[in-house]
């Protein structure tokens, strides 16, 4: 990592990643781990510094990832959450192709019932091998995130995203189709440098036609070491901030409409804790929501749970906000 105004260089290898086995520290609920399988970004975002601050990509072996796989199976994690900046870049630092597929299958074979939750795919990876793997396995949770940023054509590519409206529409339409409970979480930016109301437009539009399970939406930051850092037709922060209010707003709705249409379904729910203020309620979440970022159920007859880092079935009665409310059987 270099400082800027004296030049000094503090790290060198600032993609460093830990090939060796290590005892896990897990800090959260002992049924949740991370298993992170590269380190940096090789992408090249007009808004982004992750490459400058943690360097090109580099990926662990594949041995490594497995036996720590494996590791946190034996200490009883129950929900293992890949992480990369992109899974699907996995490996290409070796000049690997699809390798991420090599060890999502390899991953398969291990006999145990767990969750696998997969944190995150860029829009322009996903691949028809990609889906159908997903929707093959059930510990595979089926739940995306997949950060877009925007679906004007014009803004996407003045961020350096390669991809396009169309080929975003196709995509989803593949998913829903292939995986009809697939939950999708992504990101959309408002205020990009030169982002018109046309462009906005487009956004509310999308999250109409195209429902979106979880979104979190940021406002543009003008990040100094950033390629956007000087582009011209910069936001006023007030239309960013008006554009963000409109734009999370609506998506409240629709999720309270979408909500509302799951009352009277049964779900598989892991329990992860009780409610922080009261145990007369407890906190889970179905393979849709991931720990910690998205929605959760809660559960208000926890006197049926039998263990907390296992999976009950819960039939959903009622809404709190984004939350949904459920009893279990």
């Amino acid at each position: 990592l270099e400082v800027i105004e004296t030049r000094r260089v503090l790290v060198k290898n600032l993609s460093y990643i830990g090939e060796d086995n290590f005892d896990r520290v897990i800090t959260n609920h002992q049924h949740i781990a991370y298993l992170k399988i590269s380190e940096g970004c090789s992408k090249a975002c007009a808004f982004c510094i992750i490459p400058k601050i943690k360097g090109s990509l580099i990926s662990r072996s594949e041995k490594s990832i497995i036996e720590e796989f494996k590791l946190l199976l034996s200490n009883g994690v129950f929900e293992i959450n890949l992480i990369a900046q992109d899974l699907l870049d996995y490996a290409k630092d070796r000049n690997e192709n699809f390798a991420f597929l090599k060890l999502l299958k390899n991953i398969l074979k291990i006999k145990n019932d767990f969750w696998l939750r997969l944190l995150y795919v860029y829009p322009d990876e996903i691949t028809d091998e990609f889906i159908d793997l997903i929707a093959s396995d059930k510990r595979i949770c089926k739940y995306l995130d997949i950060p877009l940023q925007h679906i004007s054509d014009r803004i996407l590519k003045k961020m350096k995203r390669k991809t396009s409206q169309k080929k975003i529409f196709s995509l989803f339409e593949k998913l829903r189709n292939k995986i009809p409970d697939i939950s999708i979480r992504t990101s959309l930016m408002v205020g990009f440098p030169s982002e018109t109301n046309e462009d906005f437009n487009e956004l509310l539009k999308f999250i109409e036609d195209y429902p979106i399970d979880h979104l979190a939406v940021f406002k543009y930051s003008n990040e100094k070491f950033a390629p956007s850092y000087n582009y011209p037709d910069q936001i006023e922060e007030k239309i960013k901030d008006e554009r963000f209010e409109i734009l999370t707003n609506r998506q409240f709705e629709l999720v309270q409409k979408r909500n509302k249409k799951l009352i009277g379904k049964t779900l598989d729910v892991l329990i992860d804790s009780y409610n922080s203020e009261s145990n007369l309620l407890a906190m889970g979440r179905s393979q849709g929501q991931g720990y910690n970022v998205d929605s959760n159920i809660i559960i208000n007859n926890t006197k049926k749970i039998k263990a907390f880092g296992k999976t009950q079935k819960a039939k959903i009665v009622d809404t709190a906000l984004y939350d949904l409310i459920a009893t279990l059987d």
